[in-house]
């Protein structure tokens, strides 16, 4: 009953008047890097803007840093790039004001990324109900992380139709969230959608809604650049934190159903990036938006079992030695130190230790395993993932939560193998 109230709501939203009901305001950042950002933002009604940026939350000495503002979406969504001139870890305030009423203005913040060898701490977490309010997202932000990687199903409105309008109404459901949208204007969002907030449950690319839901990602999230940017192509891409590569990869739009998961394109471009940031990032992080370790459940890897097969021999063959793996989909919190992550052909090969950051507002879950650390469903869930690097070697501690209180951790370290320069 509630998902179909949810969906009602969604397409009363949607399909109201235009400007009748003003879209919600909203503004969030992303695609950080160590000197530039984007933000992406609403303000209604919708008319010329104003952007500035300061080292001040007070705004009492406006930045002079060059700054493009997009014109509105046909939802008033506005893209403002900071191309370069930022300094590396650093803290920014921005704020976004309508110029016919200055006043009427939304603020928020993000840090730059650090270059280098450095430290720092991230949150990440997946699966939230349509529009969640809950304490965990305060309870993140208390945390004090760097960014927050949301790991899909951001929402959970299954839309089976290729509406725009009715993804814009899901992004402006959650952006709503006073909860949701405190986390976005304080810290940037890193965000890879899995099932529910794609398309329908288990979706591929098959999805009738697939194109709509491209489009309108493109359109409300700021993002570091995509491997693609064609107007209809997948999201998936990689950026780097310090000493440390991130990769996502979309699993959904791309999946063909029982044969592979990235399609031949995205794959060719995954096995590309493992190899080439294997040599220049001691860490490289990948992001998987289902689970890996399983052997059952058709919608997980356990489904893809030859081209999980090919990955973990290509990770085998080139001698990757600096991979985790965080995961999503999976309603628990759960840890392997790498004990039960390798698929490769005739076993052997570097160890993975992987990661699942809970549910961040789902009732609990079981999915795969073992995990050499436990396995725990639950929600109100998130992982932080703290990042220590003396420029010798990585040290990684993972620290999975329910509120306040740590469930589960575990701490490895990664060499700095990589050749002098």
């Amino acid at each position: 009953m509630n998902k179909l109230l949810l969906l009602l709501a969604a397409f009363l939203f949607s399909c109201a008047p235009a400007h009748s009901e003003p879209r919600p305001d909203f503004v969030w950042s992303g695609g950080v890097t160590a000197h530039s950002a984007t933000v992406k933002g609403r303000l209604a009604p919708v008319g010329s803007v104003i952007f500035t940026l300061s080292r001040d939350p007070d705004f009492s000495e406006p930045l002079k840093i060059e700054t493009t503002i997009g014109p509105a979406s046909a939802a008033g969504v506005r893209e403002i790039v900071i191309p370069a001139g930022l300094e590396p870890a650093t803290a920014y305030h921005y704020a976004l004001a309508s110029e016919s009423d200055p006043a009427h203005r939304l603020t928020g913040s993000f840090r730059t990324m650090p270059e280098g060898a450095a430290s720092f701490r991230f949150a990440f977490g997946n699966c939230a109900r349509t529009g969640s309010n809950s304490p965990v997202f305060n309870e993140i932000l208390a945390t004090k992380p760097l960014f927050m990687l949301h790991g899909g199903d951001l929402h959970y409105l299954d839309i089976g139709e290729n509406d725009p309008d009715l993804f814009r109404a899901g992004y402006d459901t959650v952006l709503a969230s006073p909860a949701q949208s405190a986390l976005f204007r304080k810290i940037p969002i890193v965000y890879m959608w899995d099932d529910h907030d794609f398309g329908p449950n288990d979706s591929n690319s098959t999805s009738p809604s697939r194109s709509a839901s491209r489009a309108t990602f493109r359109e409300y999230v700021p993002h570091h650049p995509l491997a693609d940017e064609g107007a209809d192509a997948p999201i998936h891409r990689a950026f780097s934190v310090g000493r440390v590569r991130f990769i996502l990869t979309d699993l959904r739009s791309e999946r063909i159903p029982g044969k592979t998961m990235l399609g031949d394109r995205q794959k060719a471009w995954f096995f590309n990036e493992l190899r080439e940031s294997s040599k220049t990032h001691p860490l490289i992080v990948w992001f998987s938006t289902v689970p890996w370790i399983n052997e059952e459940i058709g919608d997980s890897w356990g489904g893809y079992k030859e081209e999980r097969r090919e990955i973990a021999d290509f990770i085998k063959k080139q001698n990757i030695t600096g991979l985790c793996i965080l995961a999503g989909d999976g309603h628990m919190l759960a840890i392997d130190d790498g004990s039960h992550t390798g698929y490769a052909t005739g076993g052997g090969g570097p160890p993975i230790p992987l990661m699942h950051g809970g549910s961040l507002d789902q009732s609990g879950s079981s999915k795969g395993g073992p995990y050499s650390e436990g396995l725990f469903p639950g929600g109100g869930q998130f992982g932080l993932m703290d990042v220590t690097d003396s420029g010798k070697e990585i040290e990684v501690l993972w620290s999975g939560r329910r509120g306040k209180e740590e469930i589960v951790s575990h701490r490895f370290s990664v060499p700095d193998l990589l050749p002098e320069k």
